[in-house]
């Protein structure tokens, strides 16, 4: 593989694993403990010790317990010894995510806090994902009792229903080499060669503008959240950004604000990347690609600015030339005065 032209290599998720990990309660979170018994949390109750016992039965059928387990035990070469203390591990973080529930559901951004902490959780059954349906299952059943006593739960509902739900087959499957090289192909076609575009052009050789949004910053995970473009939404990102340089540095802004010196040396500058960017884009080409989107939007701007500096020029050559005889008549009447006066 040639790194220069693929800069990235992308490693399947079936060839690596990564452990799980214990996640932490926020501030205050104290066991709940049976005053009469003094057992702690989850042997507190009927109800919390059932609820261990039944995650402590699905573990004795893991990895048996359904094909997806199954698969991924044997495909990872997993050891079920290393998770020994699954079951604990469910109903600890079950109380851990209702205590922090409700401790911030009436706080401001109480919705991305909540959210974030159960992504937290979710991250920390590890890869492959083992015994997280049980602990978003368990979590579900408590939204949707609790949702009649706080309309607010509703929206955490929806979010834990997401993940139940099979993953969109995108149309588009994020390529990063794609994406590299379709930015190259923007860089290589841009008229950053014309002068007063020259100052830029630096600075979006040293981009790869590879991320759709802003990234979203979780504090539990200590990570930043990023959705990345697909081709498609990166044209039309390109598209956008070349409409955005266009209209904000032209001949006419420049102009009005004295920052062309040489119109000539302009005329032959936009002269000439509109015919490398007419030979770049060759004569034989069939395809209907996405790229001819932003390349008809520089063959539009080329034409405009050709057109403003042919005009421009006219009309300086024209104010020229109107002074040259203004200037040539004022000698003359002054060489008559002159004569005049001497006869």
């Amino acid at each position: 593989m040639n790194c220069k032209e693929n800069p990235f290599i992308e490693i399947d998720a079936k060839y690596f694993t990564m452990p799980q990990f214990q996640c932490k309660p926020i501030a205050g979170y104290v066991k709940s403990t049976n005053k009469e018994t003094g057992y702690e949390y989850p042997f507190c109750c009927v109800s919390h010790t059932n609820l261990l016992i039944h995650m402590q039965n699905w573990f004795k059928q893991y990895p048996a317990c359904c094909e997806r387990h199954h698969n991924d035990y044997k495909q990872h070469n997993l050891d079920k010894k290393n998770y020994a203390t699954l079951p604990f591990k469910i109903v600890e973080q079950f109380a851990y995510t209702i205590y922090h529930i409700e401790k911030n559901i009436d706080n401001i951004g109480w919705y991305k806090d909540i959210t974030d902490y159960i992504d937290y959780n979710y991250a920390s059954f590890g890869h492959p994902l083992v015994g997280v349906e049980k602990y978003m299952s368990v979590l579900k059943n408590y939204l949707e009792e609790q949702v009649k006593n706080e309309k607010k739960l509703e929206q955490i509902l929806l979010f834990v229903d997401n993940y139940f739900k099979p993953p969109k087959k995108e149309k588009e499957q994020t390529d990063l080499n794609l994406l590299y090289h379709t930015y190259r192909k923007w860089l290589a076609i841009f008229p950053f060669e014309i002068s007063y575009f020259a100052t830029i052009k630096e600075k979006y050789e040293k981009k790869l503008p590879i991320l759709k949004d802003e990234p979203v910053f979780n504090p539990y995970l200590n990570i930043y959240k990023v959705k990345l473009h697909t081709k498609s939404s990166l044209i039309e990102a390109l598209i956008n950004l070349t409409d955005k340089l266009l209209t904000e540095i032209n001949g006419v802004i420049l102009y009005e604000q004295n920052l062309i010196n040489d119109i000539g040396k302009t005329r032959v500058e936009i002269l000439s990347q509109s015919r490398k960017l007419k030979l770049k884009q060759g004569y034989i080409n069939l395809s209907s690609n996405e790229e001819k989107r932003y390349i008809k939007i520089l063959k539009e701007w080329f034409k405009d600015e050709k057109q403003f500096f042919d005009d421009l020029s006219k009309i300086l050559n024209e104010k020229t030339t109107t002074t040259i005889i203004q200037n040539a008549e004022k000698i003359y009447n002054f060489d008559k005065i002159n004569n005049a006066n001497f006869s």
